[in-house]
């Protein structure tokens, strides 16, 4: 439940993400997520910082055991 609206604060936040180019996709699985998006530069610098103070309003922060960054690009 303590994630409760990490989505809607991430649609509110970033709105026209689409109409820009940039994607994002969450999955949710009980006390965790997953963030994806096909940007690295925006998720680190725009949208790790909403998530970061999302959790922070919640007593809680992001676990540097458990984060893991990834990229893929285009292949």
């Amino acid at each position: 439940m303590t994630l409760d609206g990490l989505e809607a604060k991430l649609a509110e936040k970033f709105p026209k993400a689409t109409q820009t180019g940039l994607k994002m996709n969450m999955v949710r699985y009980a006390d965790d997520f997953h963030i994806t998006g096909n940007s690295k530069k925006w998720l680190e610098n725009e949208v790790k910082p909403v998530v970061i103070g999302f959790l922070a309003e919640r007593g809680l922060v992001l676990s540097p055991e458990k984060r893991k960054n990834t990229y893929q690009g285009r292949v």
